[in-house]
């Protein structure tokens, strides 16, 4: 009898150190590479699972596409980039600062051989948004720490507002419609983001996230939440995306506010954007994605994740796209381009652009 409950033990033991073996992840994969896919699109999760905090780059998709075209305009060391979505699309229109000769280029659709006057400043542009709703576009100079307002498509100056406030450095803004429809303008410097109010252009509050410093800002309408990345990413005090209300205080999402911290920045975090679903950017059902350039060499990451879990998904790459920092896109219909166009800063000279329809198509992500 003893030496049957012995042998018994034994064959227990054995049994569980096989099944640890077999459930235990390798750790040697690697992220799959591709060109194209025939794949039939991703639906947008809705699941509210948070990744373990252990969560690196393994077992997610790497994807490099070929841009439409490059931008050569009249800007130096440009930096970040905007579309007007004009009511006819052939009127669109698309805006990228340029730091070192303080201009903004300003380009139109179909904006291959199509620069039009640049607009000239004083101080040095940084960060520039356009509100579709008003038809105005917002930009941050960063030198001085202000933001002017132009109306669209006129180009006719309309109010500066924030100098005292914001500091001198890469201003950078976003905007924030209410459940009230009334809005906000959020507005950074490197280690606070402002909201504004535009029918008076006073102060509202402050947001100090514990970051090491800041690049850019992204308002989410549907969700009402802030999103202010970590600019050193992965050698910052705190790297990935963090989350505030509108009011400031943090917007906890399984009991945390930062996604993208589980080892998927690389390099600095410098621009951000919103996809919305559907596809055609009409509406917003609270699906979608967000897109966090992430500044590597030889090329840039576009580190894509989730909208509603936070979940990381993967990365995009350009051909020969490098040293990223702002990114913008337009999901409304262009003669050409069929679900919009997805634009980045390469290394600091011109912009490229590729057609929504490639990357979902390349990536097997996709609106419901």
């Amino acid at each position: 009898m003893r030496k049957l409950f012995v042998l018994c033990l034994v064959v227990f033991i054995l049994g569980c150190i096989s099944s640890v073996y077999q459930e235990t992840p390798s750790s040697t994969q690697k992220p799959v590479t591709k060109e194209s896919t025939n794949q039939k699109p991703i639906k947008a999760s809705t699941s509210t699972t948070m990744l373990s905090s252990n969560r690196s780059k393994l077992n997610h998709f790497t994807v490099i596409v070929q841009s439409l075209f490059e931008l050569n305009g009249a800007g130096t060391n440009v930096d970040s980039i905007a579309f007007w979505e004009a009511p006819d699309p052939r009127d669109t229109l698309m805006f990228v600062t340029g730091k070192d000769n303080k201009v903004v280029e300003v380009w139109k659709y179909p904006f291959q051989g199509n620069e039009l006057e640049h607009m000239e400043f004083n101080n040095t542009p940084n960060g520039v948004v356009v509100d579709q709703v008003t038809d105005e576009l917002y930009v941050g100079e960063f030198t001085k720490g202000e933001v002017s307002a132009y109306s669209l498509p006129q180009l006719s100056p309309i109010n500066r507002f924030g100098g005292g406030v914001i500091g001198s450095a890469e201003t950078n803004l976003d905007i924030l419609y209410l459940e009230d429809d009334s809005r906000r303008i959020y507005v950074s410097d490197s280690r606070n983001v402002y909201a504004f109010d535009p029918s008076d252009n006073q102060l509202i509050l402050t947001i100090n996230p514990p970051v090491t410093s800041i690049e850019t800002v992204l308002a989410d309408d549907f969700y009402q939440i802030i999103y202010i990345p970590e600019e050193q990413g992965g050698a910052g005090i705190s790297p990935g995306v963090h989350s505030y209300h509108p009011n400031g205080t943090k917007f906890m999402k399984e009991r945390r506010n930062v996604f993208g911290n589980e080892n998927i920045f690389n390099a600095d975090e410098e621009g951000i954007l919103l996809y919305t679903c559907p596809s055609d950017g009409l509406t917003d059902d609270g699906t979608g994605y967000i897109i966090v350039s992430d500044q590597t060499l030889p090329l840039t990451e576009f580190e894509i994740f989730d909208r509603v879990s936070w979940e990381y998904l993967g990365q995009l790459k350009i051909k020969g796209v490098k040293n990223t920092d702002g990114i913008a896109s337009t999901q409304k219909a262009l003669p050409d381009y069929p679900l919009g166009l997805f634009a980045a800063v390469d290394n600091d000279r011109t912009v490229a652009l590729v057609g929504w329809d490639k990357i979902l198509t390349t990536t097997g992500l996709g609106c419901n």
